[in-house]
């Protein structure tokens, strides 16, 4: 019989998962600022809008694999030492990309800095290290790490919005630099402590060596990775080129910037609660849940223009984007041992970052080719079907396994 740490939900554990919260916050602000700026920097530099999403690939990249790198070392060394070196990415990354004359200088700053050894120290290693900390609210801990992400994009796109108008896209670019080494260093302190190892759920491995769900365990991880490409090739979208799109159709810039705002606070609200949900219902089944209501906000984007639809629109999305990603942390938490948690947590989210990637290149192409956005959502929603029928699958083979009655569960919440 295992013995459970009392580290495990203690107070210490809600302060390395408040200081973790507050951390995703600032460093986050770094993708949320290649987005707000992109049409920006495409007016005054006269840059295509296909070489500005290629920035944000680039960065995303990085930070999908450089996350691989950075959970790997934090399995071994804790998370203090990862996200040191990350503030000195994001900081280092963002000043040099404030003074490119040419769209490959930012995206190499982006890939390399930013990315590669900035923000790859904070979303998916700051949630890796929340599960080991957490065991009867799991879901809800990394539900609240997650959300420091939200809370970036709730907070920053007004704070660029009024940098940006008084001193440009560059002046934004090197403030944030400047803040980012001012502020994520010192709390990096709060993480001296190394994390307990958190006791297995109940309903892991099915009880036979090497398999998960009846099947092989790296099966089962590699449809998690696709799942997570599927997802946010679906996501990229609304998300990267929101703000453009809604621009493009004759509403205000500021309009167009609160747009995300609203997304992003949604979403704060829905990452909780389906944090709470999925302690009560499992991962799987919220992960279903939120790529639902995503499919259903890129249906009405694509079909949409008018102001009060497209703020009912960021709405439905903000639902399903709060709950995503991080569902795919719970799933792994519950399938898979704890000591194989951080690679692949870090590894399945970089299927997130190489699906975000790639919409957000499609999207510009598709705007770059056609005028519009219109197509690049339906082409979304096309992913996001696949990724319905994968969690779908995984799902009936869990309920299978372990006897679920899905409604008896539902009725739970």
């Amino acid at each position: 019989m295992s013995v459970v740490s009392p580290r495990i939900d203690s107070r210490e554990a809600w302060i390395v998962a408040a200081v973790s919260f507050v951390l995703n916050a600032i460093a986050l602000g770094a993708t949320i600022l290649i987005i707000v700026s992109l049409k920006e920097i495409a007016i005054s530099e006269g840059w295509p809008r296909e070489a500005l999403s290629l920035v944000y690939a680039a960065s995303i990249t990085g930070t999908g694999i450089g996350g691989i790198v950075m959970g790997w070392w934090s399995d071994r060394k804790g998370v203090r030492w990862p996200v040191t070196l990350g503030a000195f990415g994001i900081g280092l990354g963002s000043i040099l990309a404030s003074q490119a004359t040419e769209a490959w200088q930012m995206a190499l700053a982006g890939m390399f800095l930013i990315g590669g050894c900035g923000t790859s120290a904070f979303f998916a290693v700051l949630i890796a290290n929340a599960t080991r900390w957490f065991a009867r609210r799991r879901g809800l801990a990394v539900a609240f790490v997650a959300a420091g992400q939200n809370l970036a994009g709730a907070l920053w796109p007004p704070a660029f919005g009024v940098i940006g108008e008084t001193g440009g896209w560059r002046t934004s670019f090197m403030f944030f630099g400047l803040f980012t080494f001012v502020t994520v260093l010192p709390l990096t302190l709060f993480l001296r402590q190394r994390a307990p190892v958190s006791p297995a759920t109940t309903h892991t491995h099915g009880g036979v060596a090497g398999q998960v769900l009846g099947l092989p365990a790296n099966l089962v991880h590699a449809i998690l990775f696709l799942m997570q490409v599927l997802c946010c090739v679906a996501m990229a979208a609304p998300f990267v080129h929101g703000p453009a799109h809604v621009s493009d159709l004759g509403h205000s810039t500021a309009l167009a910037a609160t747009m995300l705002t609203v997304i992003l606070t949604v979403s704060l609200v829905s990452l909780l609660t389906l944090g709470h949900i999925a302690d009560r219902i499992g991962g799987l089944r919220t992960l279903v849940i939120a790529s639902c209501a995503q499919a259903m906000a890129l249906v009405l984007y694509a079909n949409f223009e008018s102001l009060p639809m497209l703020y009912a629109t960021a709405v439905v999305f903000g639902l399903g984007f709060g709950g995503l990603v991080p569902s795919y942390a719970i799933v792994i938490r519950e399938l898979f041992p704890a000591h194989q948690v951080g690679w692949r947590i870090a590894s399945t989210f970089m299927g997130g970052t190489l699906g975000m990637a790639l919409g957000g290149w499609l999207a510009g192409r598709i705007f770059d080719d056609m005028g519009h956005y219109h197509m690049a959502f339906y082409l979304g929603l096309v992913f996001n079907l696949a990724n319905i029928a994968l969690g779908g699958f995984l799902l009936w083979r869990w309920l299978g396994a372990h006897g679920g009655d899905l409604r008896e569960a539902l009725r739970r919440v």
